[in-house]
């Protein structure tokens, strides 16, 4: 590509809708739009019972000491990365391949340091991602330079300039999109679904891809 900038896809998944309010970061992926080149980290959670018997995560805050996470049911019926683990008023032992907040922020910034003047993007990148992101991930958040491609904005540029809906313009695509990635994902030898991050970040990167009309290459290796 010949921009002097690389877009990113980026992806998370949380326990609810807001940092500040103490719901925690599950899980990040990270794609680099141009070579196909991805990141996936889960981070590591344990579930316990508060002093009132709800269920709620013990995470780790930003200066690496312990806190209480909470827990949004509607999130976490969308997110099935932890249910093979969660059991009701138990407490749940350290995952396999789920790494700390430090770890997965180190790993994340490496990933981008990787990349030419790497740009984050996603469908809600610039009101939701990118906060978790600050809040948890600040080495990450540090290379972004807080500008965003958000693909809700050029989907609604796009749809009010074809006098569409913006719903009836995204849905299609980004339906046709997920069929795509299943494949793709399918042959990589993943088994994903939609709100995984993994999966949604494929999506996402072909959204941005039917928008431009030029598919990476990465992409046209799909058979």
């Amino acid at each position: 590509m010949s921009s002097d900038f690389t877009p990113v896809t980026v992806d998370i998944e949380t326990s609810g809708l807001h940092p500040v309010k103490d719901f925690a970061l599950l899980s990040i992926a990270m794609q680099n739009y141009d070579t196909g080149e991805y990141i996936y980290k889960e981070l590591d959670l344990r579930v316990v019972g508060d002093e009132a018997g709800h269920e709620v995560f013990l995470g780790e805050r930003a200066d690496g000491g312990e806190c209480l996470l909470k827990i949004a049911p509607k999130a976490m019926e969308l997110n099935k990365l932890l249910y093979d683990t969660v059991s009701i008023g138990g407490v749940v032992q350290p995952h396999k391949g789920r790494v700390s907040r430090k770890q997965a922020d180190e790993e994340c910034a490496a990933f981008l340091k990787g990349i030419r003047n790497p740009k984050m993007m996603g469908l809600n990148i610039a009101g939701f991602d990118i906060l978790y992101i600050q809040e948890y991930l600040p080495l990450t958040a540090a290379l972004c330079n807080f500008q965003v491609i958000d693909l809700n904005t050029l989907f609604a540029t796009q749809a009010y300039y074809k006098e569409q809906g913006f719903f009836d313009f995204r849905m299609p695509i980004q339906r046709y999109c997920e069929h795509w990635t299943y494949d793709y994902a399918l042959q990589q030898g993943l088994h994903l679904f939609p709100h995984h991050a993994l999966f949604d970040v494929f999506v996402e990167s072909t959204m941005f891809a039917y928008l431009g009309k030029t598919p990476a290459e990465w992409m046209k290796r799909v058979e």
